[in-house]
Protein backbone atom coordinates (compact mmCIF):
# COMPACT_ATOMS: atom_id res chain seq x y z
CA UNK A 1 0.00 0.00 0.00
CA UNK A 2 0.64 3.48 -0.74
CA UNK A 3 2.51 5.37 2.51
CA UNK A 4 -0.38 8.09 1.68
CA UNK A 5 -3.34 6.24 1.91
CA UNK A 6 -5.68 8.57 0.68
CA UNK A 7 -5.78 9.18 -3.19
CA UNK A 8 -6.64 12.83 -2.86
CA UNK A 9 -4.07 13.67 -0.80
CA UNK A 10 -1.72 11.62 -2.85
CA UNK A 11 -2.69 14.06 -6.27
CA UNK A 12 -2.75 16.83 -3.74
CA UNK A 13 0.61 16.52 -2.58
CA UNK A 14 1.90 15.58 -6.24
CA UNK A 15 0.42 19.18 -7.59
CA UNK A 16 2.20 21.05 -5.09
CA UNK A 17 5.18 20.05 -7.47
CA UNK A 18 4.54 22.83 -9.80
CA UNK A 19 1.63 24.93 -11.21
CA UNK A 20 1.57 23.01 -14.66
CA UNK A 21 0.10 19.83 -12.33
CA UNK A 22 -3.15 22.01 -11.18
CA UNK A 23 -5.52 19.82 -12.83
CA UNK A 24 -3.26 16.45 -13.28
CA UNK A 25 -5.46 13.65 -12.38
CA UNK A 26 -4.27 9.93 -11.43
CA UNK A 27 -5.82 7.55 -14.03
CA UNK A 28 -4.87 4.21 -13.20
CA UNK A 29 -1.53 2.61 -11.20
CA UNK A 30 -0.63 -0.42 -13.25
CA UNK A 31 1.17 -3.56 -11.24
CA UNK A 32 3.37 -6.58 -12.20
CA UNK A 33 3.35 -8.57 -9.33
CA UNK A 34 5.51 -11.03 -11.20
CA UNK A 35 8.75 -8.44 -12.14
CA UNK A 36 7.39 -6.52 -9.14
CA UNK A 37 7.15 -3.19 -10.86
CA UNK A 38 4.44 -0.48 -10.82
CA UNK A 39 3.66 2.37 -13.04
CA UNK A 40 1.62 5.31 -12.21
CA UNK A 41 -0.64 6.63 -15.33
CA UNK A 42 -1.42 10.55 -15.53
CA UNK A 43 -3.65 12.66 -17.11
CA UNK A 44 -3.35 16.32 -17.54
CA UNK A 45 -4.97 18.94 -19.69
CA UNK A 46 -1.46 20.67 -20.00
CA UNK A 47 1.80 19.60 -21.51
CA UNK A 48 4.18 18.38 -18.63
CA UNK A 49 7.80 19.16 -19.11
CA UNK A 50 10.59 15.98 -18.22
CA UNK A 51 11.70 18.50 -15.24
CA UNK A 52 8.98 18.02 -13.87
CA UNK A 53 7.91 14.73 -14.45
CA UNK A 54 11.32 14.13 -12.85
CA UNK A 55 10.20 15.59 -10.01
CA UNK A 56 6.96 13.93 -9.45
CA UNK A 57 9.12 10.17 -9.92
CA UNK A 58 11.68 11.57 -7.14
CA UNK A 59 8.44 12.48 -5.33
CA UNK A 60 6.20 8.94 -6.23
CA UNK A 61 9.60 6.65 -5.43
CA UNK A 62 9.64 7.69 -1.78
CA UNK A 63 5.52 7.36 -1.71
CA UNK A 64 5.42 3.42 -2.75
CA UNK A 65 6.63 0.51 -1.26
CA UNK A 66 10.18 -0.84 -1.07
CA UNK A 67 9.46 -4.13 -2.04
CA UNK A 68 8.78 -2.96 -5.46
CA UNK A 69 12.11 -3.05 -7.60
CA UNK A 70 10.95 -0.55 -10.38
CA UNK A 71 8.96 2.64 -10.35
CA UNK A 72 8.11 4.01 -13.28
CA UNK A 73 4.92 6.77 -14.54
CA UNK A 74 3.65 8.39 -17.64
CA UNK A 75 1.81 11.85 -18.42
CA UNK A 76 -0.75 12.02 -21.26
CA UNK A 77 -2.22 15.33 -22.19
CA UNK A 78 -5.72 14.70 -22.53
CA UNK A 79 -7.64 17.84 -23.78
CA UNK A 80 -11.27 17.69 -23.43
CA UNK A 81 -12.31 17.69 -26.81
CA UNK A 82 -15.96 17.89 -27.63
CA UNK A 83 -16.32 14.49 -29.99
CA UNK A 84 -14.14 12.32 -27.84
CA UNK A 85 -16.21 13.22 -24.90
CA UNK A 86 -19.34 12.27 -26.90
CA UNK A 87 -17.50 9.29 -27.82
CA UNK A 88 -16.49 8.02 -24.43
CA UNK A 89 -20.12 8.84 -22.81
CA UNK A 90 -21.38 7.09 -25.91
CA UNK A 91 -19.39 3.67 -25.22
CA UNK A 92 -19.45 3.80 -21.77
CA UNK A 93 -23.24 3.19 -21.56
CA UNK A 94 -23.52 1.07 -24.69
CA UNK A 95 -20.68 -1.12 -22.26
CA UNK A 96 -22.17 -0.53 -19.14
CA UNK A 97 -26.01 -0.20 -19.37
CA UNK A 98 -27.16 -1.71 -22.50
CA UNK A 99 -30.49 -1.62 -21.71
CA UNK A 100 -30.39 1.90 -22.31
CA UNK A 101 -28.47 1.25 -25.29
CA UNK A 102 -30.87 0.01 -27.25
CA UNK A 103 -32.16 3.50 -27.43
CA UNK A 104 -29.16 5.84 -27.80
CA UNK A 105 -27.86 7.30 -31.03
CA UNK A 106 -24.61 8.99 -30.93
CA UNK A 107 -26.54 12.14 -32.46
CA UNK A 108 -28.28 12.10 -28.78
CA UNK A 109 -25.38 13.24 -27.03
CA UNK A 110 -24.93 16.73 -27.23
CA UNK A 111 -21.46 18.85 -25.65
CA UNK A 112 -20.99 22.29 -24.67
CA UNK A 113 -17.77 24.11 -22.97
CA UNK A 114 -18.54 26.47 -20.07
CA UNK A 115 -15.05 27.35 -19.20
CA UNK A 116 -13.67 24.97 -17.29
CA UNK A 117 -16.69 23.16 -16.74
CA UNK A 118 -18.32 20.96 -19.43
CA UNK A 119 -21.66 20.18 -20.16
CA UNK A 120 -23.31 17.09 -21.48
CA UNK A 121 -26.80 16.64 -22.82
CA UNK A 122 -28.13 12.81 -23.42
CA UNK A 123 -31.39 12.65 -24.98
CA UNK A 124 -33.48 9.23 -24.66
CA UNK A 125 -36.59 7.64 -24.42
CA UNK A 126 -38.90 8.04 -21.74
CA UNK A 127 -38.26 4.48 -20.37
CA UNK A 128 -34.77 4.92 -20.84
CA UNK A 129 -34.79 8.83 -19.35
CA UNK A 130 -36.92 7.37 -16.46
CA UNK A 131 -34.37 4.60 -15.97
CA UNK A 132 -31.00 7.10 -15.53
CA UNK A 133 -33.10 9.30 -13.18
CA UNK A 134 -34.27 6.80 -10.64
CA UNK A 135 -30.79 5.04 -10.93
CA UNK A 136 -28.76 8.12 -10.16
CA UNK A 137 -26.83 7.01 -13.35
CA UNK A 138 -25.81 10.45 -14.06
CA UNK A 139 -23.59 10.10 -11.25
CA UNK A 140 -21.56 7.26 -12.49
CA UNK A 141 -21.21 8.67 -15.45
CA UNK A 142 -19.91 11.79 -14.49
CA UNK A 143 -17.38 9.80 -11.93
CA UNK A 144 -15.56 7.78 -15.03
CA UNK A 145 -15.70 10.97 -17.28
CA UNK A 146 -14.10 12.73 -14.00
CA UNK A 147 -11.45 9.90 -13.86
CA UNK A 148 -10.75 10.03 -17.37
CA UNK A 149 -10.35 13.97 -18.47
CA UNK A 150 -9.46 16.98 -16.59
CA UNK A 151 -12.51 18.90 -16.62
CA UNK A 152 -15.88 19.02 -14.44
CA UNK A 153 -18.91 17.81 -15.82
CA UNK A 154 -22.29 18.64 -15.81
CA UNK A 155 -24.42 16.54 -17.22
CA UNK A 156 -28.45 16.45 -18.22
CA UNK A 157 -31.44 14.03 -19.78
CA UNK A 158 -33.99 14.87 -21.84
CA UNK A 159 -36.80 13.24 -23.28
CA UNK A 160 -36.77 12.49 -26.80
CA UNK A 161 -40.56 11.66 -28.36
CA UNK A 162 -40.03 9.24 -31.38
CA UNK A 163 -43.00 9.01 -34.00
CA UNK A 164 -42.79 5.24 -35.27
CA UNK A 165 -44.60 3.99 -38.33
CA UNK A 166 -44.77 0.06 -38.75
CA UNK A 167 -45.45 -1.01 -42.27
CA UNK A 168 -46.40 -4.73 -42.25
CA UNK A 169 -46.73 -7.30 -45.27
CA UNK A 170 -47.36 -11.01 -45.82
CA UNK A 171 -43.97 -12.17 -45.66
CA UNK A 172 -43.35 -11.40 -41.80
CA UNK A 173 -44.80 -11.36 -38.23
CA UNK A 174 -43.68 -8.56 -36.21
CA UNK A 175 -45.92 -8.81 -33.06
CA UNK A 176 -45.19 -11.33 -30.31
CA UNK A 177 -48.93 -11.55 -29.88
CA UNK A 178 -49.54 -12.78 -33.07
CA UNK A 179 -47.37 -15.66 -32.07
CA UNK A 180 -48.77 -16.69 -29.14
CA UNK A 181 -52.26 -17.17 -31.02
CA UNK A 182 -50.91 -19.91 -32.87
CA UNK A 183 -51.45 -23.30 -32.15
CA UNK A 184 -50.39 -26.00 -33.89
CA UNK A 185 -53.10 -29.10 -35.47
CA UNK A 186 -53.93 -31.40 -37.32
CA UNK A 187 -56.82 -33.11 -38.50
CA UNK A 188 -58.28 -36.63 -38.62
CA UNK A 189 -60.89 -38.76 -40.59
CA UNK A 190 -63.38 -41.67 -40.89
CA UNK A 191 -64.51 -41.17 -36.95
CA UNK A 192 -66.20 -44.24 -35.66
CA UNK A 193 -68.20 -42.88 -32.06
CA UNK A 194 -67.28 -45.10 -28.70
CA UNK A 195 -68.58 -42.37 -26.17
CA UNK A 196 -68.53 -38.71 -28.16
CA UNK A 197 -71.00 -38.25 -29.96
CA UNK A 198 -70.20 -34.79 -30.52
CA UNK A 199 -67.57 -35.97 -33.16
CA UNK A 200 -64.41 -34.25 -33.04
CA UNK A 201 -62.14 -34.24 -35.98
CA UNK A 202 -58.91 -31.48 -34.97
CA UNK A 203 -56.57 -32.69 -32.28
CA UNK A 204 -53.58 -30.44 -30.47
CA UNK A 205 -49.84 -31.61 -31.05
CA UNK A 206 -48.42 -33.80 -27.97
CA UNK A 207 -45.53 -32.41 -27.85
CA UNK A 208 -47.19 -28.93 -27.05
CA UNK A 209 -49.51 -30.48 -24.09
CA UNK A 210 -47.39 -29.14 -20.93
CA UNK A 211 -49.94 -27.36 -19.21
CA UNK A 212 -52.50 -28.90 -16.99
CA UNK A 213 -55.54 -28.27 -18.24
CA UNK A 214 -58.47 -29.59 -20.86
CA UNK A 215 -57.14 -31.05 -24.50
CA UNK A 216 -58.15 -32.85 -27.67
CA UNK A 217 -55.16 -34.91 -28.52
CA UNK A 218 -54.76 -38.26 -31.33
CA UNK A 219 -52.80 -40.84 -32.20
CA UNK A 220 -51.91 -44.65 -32.91
CA UNK A 221 -52.38 -46.82 -29.68
CA UNK A 222 -48.68 -48.75 -28.72
CA UNK A 223 -50.22 -50.39 -25.85
CA UNK A 224 -53.29 -51.08 -24.19
CA UNK A 225 -54.00 -52.90 -20.77
CA UNK A 226 -57.03 -53.65 -18.95
CA UNK A 227 -57.25 -52.75 -15.08
CA UNK A 228 -59.33 -53.16 -12.01
CA UNK A 229 -60.34 -50.49 -9.33
CA UNK A 230 -60.41 -51.72 -5.73
CA UNK A 231 -63.97 -52.03 -6.35
CA UNK A 232 -63.61 -54.11 -8.93
CA UNK A 233 -64.33 -51.59 -11.56
CA UNK A 234 -62.43 -52.25 -15.56
CA UNK A 235 -60.38 -49.08 -16.05
CA UNK A 236 -57.94 -49.10 -19.48
CA UNK A 237 -54.19 -47.73 -19.48
CA UNK A 238 -53.83 -46.02 -23.05
CA UNK A 239 -50.18 -45.67 -24.81
CA UNK A 240 -50.52 -43.92 -28.03
CA UNK A 241 -48.62 -41.18 -30.02
CA UNK A 242 -48.76 -38.69 -32.91
CA UNK A 243 -45.26 -39.06 -33.76
CA UNK A 244 -44.39 -35.64 -32.16
CA UNK A 245 -44.91 -36.80 -28.20
CA UNK A 246 -45.96 -39.84 -26.43
CA UNK A 247 -48.97 -40.21 -24.08
CA UNK A 248 -50.15 -42.19 -21.79
CA UNK A 249 -54.08 -42.04 -20.95
CA UNK A 250 -56.19 -43.44 -18.32
CA UNK A 251 -59.87 -44.27 -19.35
CA UNK A 252 -62.50 -45.71 -16.91
CA UNK A 253 -65.16 -47.15 -18.71
CA UNK A 254 -68.88 -46.73 -18.98
CA UNK A 255 -71.84 -49.19 -19.08
CA UNK A 256 -72.03 -48.88 -22.49
CA UNK A 257 -68.52 -48.51 -23.54
CA UNK A 258 -66.72 -51.29 -21.93
CA UNK A 259 -67.03 -54.23 -25.10
CA UNK A 260 -65.92 -51.16 -27.41
CA UNK A 261 -62.86 -50.28 -25.30
CA UNK A 262 -61.81 -53.84 -25.24
CA UNK A 263 -61.99 -53.71 -29.11
CA UNK A 264 -59.17 -51.32 -29.54
CA UNK A 265 -55.46 -52.66 -29.93
CA UNK A 266 -52.06 -51.73 -31.07
CA UNK A 267 -51.89 -50.07 -34.28
CA UNK A 268 -55.73 -48.10 -33.66
CA UNK A 269 -56.02 -44.64 -34.09
CA UNK A 270 -57.92 -43.07 -31.82
CA UNK A 271 -59.08 -39.24 -30.67
CA UNK A 272 -59.70 -38.49 -27.02
CA UNK A 273 -61.01 -35.48 -25.07
CA UNK A 274 -59.25 -35.83 -21.45
CA UNK A 275 -57.84 -33.55 -18.54
CA UNK A 276 -54.10 -33.40 -18.33
CA UNK A 277 -53.14 -33.09 -13.91
CA UNK A 278 -50.00 -32.79 -12.26
CA UNK A 279 -49.34 -36.39 -10.41
CA UNK A 280 -46.50 -36.00 -8.09
CA UNK A 281 -42.73 -36.24 -9.57
CA UNK A 282 -44.28 -38.05 -12.27
CA UNK A 283 -45.25 -35.08 -14.45
CA UNK A 284 -48.29 -34.66 -16.19
CA UNK A 285 -50.61 -37.60 -16.33
CA UNK A 286 -53.70 -37.83 -19.10
CA UNK A 287 -57.27 -38.51 -17.31
CA UNK A 288 -59.57 -39.71 -20.90
CA UNK A 289 -62.69 -38.48 -20.64
CA UNK A 290 -64.25 -39.31 -24.20
CA UNK A 291 -63.14 -41.50 -26.76
CA UNK A 292 -63.37 -42.09 -30.67
CA UNK A 293 -61.72 -44.55 -33.37
CA UNK A 294 -60.51 -42.36 -36.39
CA UNK A 295 -57.88 -42.47 -39.03
CA UNK A 296 -54.85 -40.44 -38.21
CA UNK A 297 -53.59 -38.53 -41.30
CA UNK A 298 -51.36 -40.90 -43.67
CA UNK A 299 -47.82 -39.66 -44.41
CA UNK A 300 -47.97 -37.00 -41.55
CA UNK A 301 -45.28 -34.53 -41.00
CA UNK A 302 -45.16 -32.23 -38.15
CA UNK A 303 -45.34 -28.77 -38.44
CA UNK A 304 -41.98 -27.24 -36.96
CA UNK A 305 -42.49 -25.35 -33.69
CA UNK A 306 -42.55 -21.42 -33.45
CA UNK A 307 -39.59 -20.66 -32.26
CA UNK A 308 -39.63 -16.80 -30.70
CA UNK A 309 -36.26 -15.01 -30.52
CA UNK A 310 -35.85 -12.38 -28.13
CA UNK A 311 -37.86 -9.26 -28.47
CA UNK A 312 -36.62 -5.85 -29.45
CA UNK A 313 -37.96 -3.72 -26.36
CA UNK A 314 -38.87 -4.58 -22.37
CA UNK A 315 -42.14 -4.92 -21.90
CA UNK A 316 -43.42 -6.05 -18.28
CA UNK A 317 -40.23 -6.44 -15.64
CA UNK A 318 -37.00 -3.59 -16.63
CA UNK A 319 -33.48 -4.11 -15.60
CA UNK A 320 -32.21 -2.33 -12.87
CA UNK A 321 -28.62 -0.92 -12.62
CA UNK A 322 -26.54 -3.08 -9.89
CA UNK A 323 -26.66 -2.13 -6.29
CA UNK A 324 -22.41 -2.61 -5.77
CA UNK A 325 -21.96 -4.61 -2.70
CA UNK A 326 -17.96 -4.73 -2.60
CA UNK A 327 -15.44 -2.66 -4.15
CA UNK A 328 -12.00 -3.13 -4.09
CA UNK A 329 -9.54 -0.21 -5.12
CA UNK A 330 -6.60 -0.66 -7.67
CA UNK A 331 -4.43 -0.63 -4.48
CA UNK A 332 -5.90 -3.00 -2.58
CA UNK A 333 -4.32 -5.77 -4.87
CA UNK A 334 -7.01 -6.97 -6.91
CA UNK A 335 -6.02 -9.55 -8.97
CA UNK A 336 -6.72 -9.36 -12.68
CA UNK A 337 -9.13 -11.40 -14.67
CA UNK A 338 -8.33 -13.27 -17.87
CA UNK A 339 -9.24 -11.59 -21.21
CA UNK A 340 -11.90 -13.44 -22.26
CA UNK A 341 -14.16 -12.46 -18.93
CA UNK A 342 -13.04 -8.82 -20.23
CA UNK A 343 -14.58 -9.29 -23.39
CA UNK A 344 -17.68 -11.18 -22.93
CA UNK A 345 -20.51 -10.53 -21.68
CA UNK A 346 -22.59 -12.86 -18.73
CA UNK A 347 -25.73 -13.70 -17.13
CA UNK A 348 -25.39 -14.37 -13.63
CA UNK A 349 -28.96 -16.30 -13.14
CA UNK A 350 -30.63 -18.48 -10.22
CA UNK A 351 -34.23 -19.43 -9.98
CA UNK A 352 -36.58 -20.69 -7.16
CA UNK A 353 -38.87 -23.43 -8.27
CA UNK A 354 -42.58 -25.28 -6.84
CA UNK A 355 -39.96 -28.37 -6.74
CA UNK A 356 -36.83 -30.29 -8.07
CA UNK A 357 -38.53 -31.99 -11.48
CA UNK A 358 -38.22 -29.38 -14.42
CA UNK A 359 -41.08 -31.44 -16.10
CA UNK A 360 -43.44 -31.34 -13.31
CA UNK A 361 -42.29 -28.40 -11.47
CA UNK A 362 -42.16 -24.83 -12.26
CA UNK A 363 -40.09 -21.45 -11.23
CA UNK A 364 -41.50 -19.36 -9.09
CA UNK A 365 -38.47 -16.72 -8.84
CA UNK A 366 -36.26 -15.49 -11.47
CA UNK A 367 -32.90 -13.35 -10.84
CA UNK A 368 -30.53 -12.18 -13.18
CA UNK A 369 -27.32 -10.37 -12.97
CA UNK A 370 -25.43 -8.64 -15.86
CA UNK A 371 -21.65 -8.67 -16.02
CA UNK A 372 -19.59 -6.34 -18.33
CA UNK A 373 -16.42 -5.70 -18.93
CA UNK A 374 -15.65 -8.20 -15.71
CA UNK A 375 -18.28 -5.81 -13.65
CA UNK A 376 -21.34 -6.03 -12.60
CA UNK A 377 -23.94 -3.49 -14.19
CA UNK A 378 -27.32 -4.75 -13.80
CA UNK A 379 -30.20 -6.51 -12.04
CA UNK A 380 -33.29 -8.50 -13.51
CA UNK A 381 -36.05 -10.27 -11.08
CA UNK A 382 -39.44 -11.24 -11.09
CA UNK A 383 -41.69 -13.11 -9.05
CA UNK A 384 -43.55 -15.67 -11.09
CA UNK A 385 -47.58 -17.23 -10.17
CA UNK A 386 -47.37 -21.02 -10.70
CA UNK A 387 -51.00 -21.37 -10.65
CA UNK A 388 -50.81 -23.76 -7.59
CA UNK A 389 -49.94 -23.98 -4.48
CA UNK A 390 -46.73 -24.54 -2.53
CA UNK A 391 -45.85 -26.92 -0.22
CA UNK A 392 -44.61 -26.49 3.16
CA UNK A 393 -41.32 -27.53 2.64
CA UNK A 394 -40.67 -25.18 -0.03
CA UNK A 395 -42.09 -22.46 1.73
CA UNK A 396 -39.72 -23.08 4.69
CA UNK A 397 -36.54 -23.26 1.87
CA UNK A 398 -36.88 -20.51 0.07
CA UNK A 399 -39.20 -17.86 2.17
CA UNK A 400 -41.76 -17.13 -0.68
CA UNK A 401 -45.27 -17.74 -0.18
CA UNK A 402 -48.74 -18.16 -1.95
CA UNK A 403 -49.34 -14.52 -0.77
CA UNK A 404 -46.48 -13.19 -2.52
CA UNK A 405 -47.03 -14.84 -5.76
CA UNK A 406 -50.62 -14.13 -6.13
CA UNK A 407 -50.93 -11.54 -8.83
CA UNK A 408 -47.76 -11.83 -9.55
CA UNK A 409 -47.16 -12.66 -13.78
CA UNK A 410 -47.03 -15.60 -15.38
CA UNK A 411 -43.86 -17.40 -17.03
CA UNK A 412 -45.20 -16.58 -20.23
CA UNK A 413 -45.88 -12.84 -19.76
CA UNK A 414 -42.25 -12.43 -18.69
CA UNK A 415 -39.83 -14.87 -20.39
CA UNK A 416 -39.48 -12.68 -23.56
CA UNK A 417 -38.20 -10.03 -20.86
CA UNK A 418 -35.99 -12.07 -19.33
CA UNK A 419 -34.46 -13.66 -22.71
CA UNK A 420 -33.92 -10.33 -23.59
CA UNK A 421 -32.04 -9.44 -20.63
CA UNK A 422 -29.85 -12.81 -21.51
CA UNK A 423 -29.74 -11.91 -25.51
CA UNK A 424 -25.69 -12.61 -26.13
CA UNK A 425 -24.47 -13.57 -23.08
CA UNK A 426 -23.02 -16.72 -21.69
CA UNK A 427 -25.20 -17.74 -19.14
CA UNK A 428 -23.10 -18.10 -15.08
CA UNK A 429 -25.58 -20.38 -12.37
CA UNK A 430 -24.08 -22.40 -9.46
CA UNK A 431 -25.14 -25.73 -10.65
CA UNK A 432 -26.69 -24.40 -13.76
CA UNK A 433 -26.18 -27.28 -15.92
CA UNK A 434 -28.10 -30.22 -13.54
CA UNK A 435 -30.78 -27.77 -12.34
CA UNK A 436 -31.94 -24.28 -13.47
CA UNK A 437 -30.97 -24.96 -16.99
CA UNK A 438 -32.93 -27.52 -16.91
CA UNK A 439 -36.04 -25.52 -16.03
CA UNK A 440 -35.03 -22.33 -18.15
CA UNK A 441 -34.72 -24.51 -21.69
CA UNK A 442 -38.44 -25.98 -20.27
CA UNK A 443 -40.08 -22.98 -19.47
CA UNK A 444 -38.48 -21.52 -23.25
CA UNK A 445 -40.05 -24.36 -24.83
CA UNK A 446 -43.58 -24.00 -23.02
CA UNK A 447 -43.31 -20.07 -23.75
CA UNK A 448 -42.15 -20.29 -27.66
CA UNK A 449 -38.79 -19.09 -27.40
CA UNK A 450 -35.49 -19.83 -28.33
CA UNK A 451 -33.01 -20.29 -25.15
CA UNK A 452 -29.63 -21.85 -26.72
CA UNK A 453 -26.83 -20.91 -23.98
CA UNK A 454 -23.50 -21.47 -23.45
CA UNK A 455 -23.13 -21.83 -19.95
CA UNK A 456 -20.63 -21.74 -17.21
CA UNK A 457 -21.65 -23.47 -13.90
CA UNK A 458 -19.48 -22.32 -10.47
CA UNK A 459 -20.16 -25.61 -9.05
CA UNK A 460 -18.20 -27.18 -11.89
CA UNK A 461 -15.44 -24.63 -11.52
CA UNK A 462 -14.71 -24.59 -7.39
CA UNK A 463 -13.57 -27.61 -6.96
CA UNK A 464 -10.57 -27.25 -9.29
CA UNK A 465 -9.54 -23.84 -8.36
CA UNK A 466 -10.45 -24.12 -4.55
CA UNK A 467 -9.23 -27.62 -3.98
CA UNK A 468 -8.76 -27.00 -0.17
CA UNK A 469 -12.76 -26.36 0.39
CA UNK A 470 -14.47 -29.53 1.15
CA UNK A 471 -18.04 -28.28 0.61
CA UNK A 472 -19.23 -26.63 -2.33
CA UNK A 473 -22.35 -24.80 -1.99
CA UNK A 474 -22.62 -21.47 -2.44
CA UNK A 475 -23.10 -19.99 0.73
CA UNK A 476 -19.47 -21.79 1.51
CA UNK A 477 -17.38 -20.16 -1.70
CA UNK A 478 -19.19 -17.04 -0.89
CA UNK A 479 -17.88 -17.07 2.59
CA UNK A 480 -14.05 -17.57 1.57
CA UNK A 481 -14.41 -15.35 -0.62
CA UNK A 482 -15.98 -12.90 2.53
CA UNK A 483 -19.07 -12.01 -0.24
CA UNK A 484 -22.24 -11.28 1.20
CA UNK A 485 -24.73 -13.91 0.49
CA UNK A 486 -28.71 -14.51 1.85
CA UNK A 487 -29.50 -17.62 0.91
CA UNK A 488 -32.60 -18.57 -0.99
CA UNK A 489 -33.93 -15.85 -2.90
CA UNK A 490 -32.98 -15.66 -6.39
CA UNK A 491 -31.69 -12.41 -6.91
CA UNK A 492 -29.31 -12.03 -3.86
CA UNK A 493 -27.95 -16.11 -5.11
CA UNK A 494 -27.32 -14.61 -8.47
CA UNK A 495 -25.49 -11.64 -7.32
CA UNK A 496 -23.45 -13.98 -4.95
CA UNK A 497 -22.85 -16.35 -7.91
CA UNK A 498 -21.54 -13.58 -9.82
CA UNK A 499 -19.45 -12.39 -7.46
CA UNK A 500 -17.84 -15.99 -6.55
CA UNK A 501 -17.69 -16.38 -10.56
CA UNK A 502 -15.45 -13.04 -10.96
CA UNK A 503 -13.45 -14.13 -8.15
CA UNK A 504 -12.77 -18.08 -9.82
CA UNK A 505 -11.77 -16.44 -12.76
CA UNK A 506 -9.44 -14.20 -11.18
CA UNK A 507 -7.81 -17.25 -9.66
CA UNK A 508 -7.77 -19.29 -12.82
CA UNK A 509 -5.87 -16.72 -14.63
CA UNK A 510 -3.27 -16.74 -12.04
CA UNK A 511 -2.55 -20.44 -12.08
CA UNK A 512 -2.28 -19.94 -16.30
CA UNK A 513 0.98 -17.80 -15.19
Amino acid sequence: MLKINNHNAFVNEIKKLDESLNDIKLHNIEIDRENLTIKYHFISDKTVSDAVKNKMIDYIERQTPEVFKYVDLDVSKIVSDPELIANSIYFYIKNNFPSVSMWLEKSDITIDTLGVKIKYTIDLVHDAKEYFESSDLLKQLNDYLYTNFCSVFIGEIKEKFISETYKFDTSSVYLDAIDNLKIRTFSVSDVVVIDDKDVQTVASYMQDATEAGNVTLAGTITNVREKETKNGKPFFIIDFTDTTAKMTGVYFTKKNTLDKIRTLCIGDDIICKGKLSYYGEKGLSLTIDKINKCTFPEEFVAEDLPIKKAPLYYTLIKPKPAEIIKVKGILEGEKPLPQEVLSTKYVSVDIETTGLNPISDVITEIGAVKIVNGAITETWSTLVDPQRKLDAKNIALTGITDEMLQGQPLIEDVFGDFALFCDGCTVVGHNMIEFDSKFLESSARKCGYEFDKKYEDTLFLAPKLLPELRRYKLNVIADHFGIEFRHHRALSDAMATAEVFLELKKIEKSLEK
